[in-house]
C-alpha cells in the first residue's frame, strides 16, 4: 500500500523528504498526529521549500488552538508557528489554495481578513471542496445563513467522498441551528462519520431544544471528555439543569441540586471563555447562586405556625 511504499523510500533513502511528508500526512489520517508533527518536521529539516509540509504542520497547529481554551498562553505560541508556516507556503507556491484557506481560518476573528483569503483561494479552485468550505463558513461568521448553507451544500455536492465532507454537514448542521431547525441539524449531524468536539455540542443544543434532556448531557459529556478545557460545552450543561430545575414537578431539593449543578458549570465556562461567552457564563454563575442562597433560607425557615381556629 502507500504507507509501506514511503516507508520503503524514505528506508532506502533516507534523505528523501516528499516520501517523509507523504508518510506523515499518512501517519496524520491514521491518527497519529505527534508522529506525523515530527514526520514534516523532519522532511522540513532536510527540504525546507516543501509546500504540503508546511501547509500541514499548520493545520496541525490550528487543530491544537480548536482544543485549547481562550485563555490558555499556548494560544500564542501556535498561533505565530501556523502563520509563519503558511506565508513559508505562499513563498513556495502562491497559485494552491490551501494555504489560503488555513489563513482564513487563523484569522477567522478577522473577518475582512478571513474574507480575504477565501476570496484568493476562490480564485484558484472554485471547483474543489476546501476552498468552498471556507467560503461557507465566512459566510456563516457574517450570519448570511442562506448562503452560507447553500455553500456547504454546494461542498458536499462536489465530492461526496471527500474526507472534508464530514465538515460540511457539521457546517451545514450549525447553520440549522441558528435558524432553530432542531430536527435538520439532527439530520446533518447524522451524516458525520467522524464525531468531534463541535458535532457533540451541536448535538447536544439539538435534542436539548427537541426536549431530550438526557441525551443532550450524554453528548455534552462526550465533548467534555474529548476537550475538557473548551467552555462551550460547560455552558451549555449549565443551562440544561436551570431549565430542568425550572419545571414545574420538581421539588425543592432536587431543585437545589440542578441549580448547584448549573452554577458548577457556568463557573467552568467563566473560567475558560473570553469575550462575550465569559460575561454571559459569569452572570448565569451569580444568579444561580443567588437562587442556591434562596433555596437554602427557604429550607432553613421553620414551617409557619399552625392556624388557630
Amino acid at each position: 500500500d502507500a504507507r509501506r511504499a514511503y516507508e520503503q523510500t524514505v528506508k532506502l533513502r533516507a534523505d528523501h523528504p516528499a516520501a517523509q511528508s507523504n508518510l506523515a500526512e499518512l501517519q496524520w489520517r491514521a491518527g497519529n498526529r505527534d508522529v506525523a508533527k515530527r514526520g514534516w518536521e523532519a522532511a522540513l529539516a532536510i527540504d525546507p521549500k516543501l509546500y504540503a509540509a508546511h501547509v500541514n504542520l499548520a493545520t496541525a497547529a490550528l487543530a491544537e488552538l480548536r482544543a485549547l481554551a481562550e485563555t490558555d498562553p499556548a494560544r500564542a505560541r501556535l498561533t505565530a508557528a501556523a502563520r509563519t508556516h503558511l506565508q513559508s507556503a505562499l513563498a513556495v507556491d502562491d497559485s494552491l489554495p490551501a494555504a489560503f484557506v488555513a489563513l482564513a481560518s487563523l484569522e477567522a476573528d478577522r473577518a475582512a481578513v478571513a474574507r480575504f483569503y477565501v476570496a484568493e483561494a476562490m480564485k484558484r479552485a472554485q471547483k474543489q471542496v476546501s476552498p468552498v468550505l471556507a467560503s461557507a463558513a465566512a459566510s456563516a461568521r457574517a450570519e448570511r445563513w442562506a448562503m452560507a448553507a447553500d455553500s456547504y451544500r454546494a461542498a458536499i455536492a462536489l465530492d461526496p467522498t471527500s474526507p472534508m465532507v464530514g465538515d460540511a454537514h457539521l457546517g451545514l448542521a450549525l447553520v440549522q441551528l441558528r435558524l432553530r431547525r432542531w430536527d435538520d441539524a439532527r439530520a446533518a449531524l447524522a451524516l458525520v462519520k467522524v464525531p468531534s468536539y463541535d458535532h457533540h455540542v451541536a448535538t447536544g443544543v439539538a435534542l436539548r431544544h427537541l426536549d431530550k434532556p438526557t441525551d443532550a448531557l450524554a453528548a455534552y459529556d462526550k465533548a467534555i471528555a474529548l476537550l475538557p478545557n473548551r467552555a462551550e460545552a460547560y455552558f451549555d450543561v449549565g443551562l440544561l439543569h436551570t431549565a430542568a430545575a425550572s419545571q414545574d414537578k420538581i421539588d425543592i431539593p432536587t431543585a437545589r441540586t440542578l441549580h448547584g449543578k448549573a452554577a458548577t458549570a457556568f463557573r467552568r465556562a467563566s473560567e475558560l471563555a473570553t469575550g462575550p461567552l465569559k460575561v454571559e457564563a459569569t452572570l448565569r454563575a451569580d444568579h444561580s447562586d443567588k437562587t442556591l442562597v434562596q433555596i437554602d433560607a427557604f429550607l432553613k425557615a421553620p414551617p409557619p405556625a399552625p392556624k388557630k381556629n
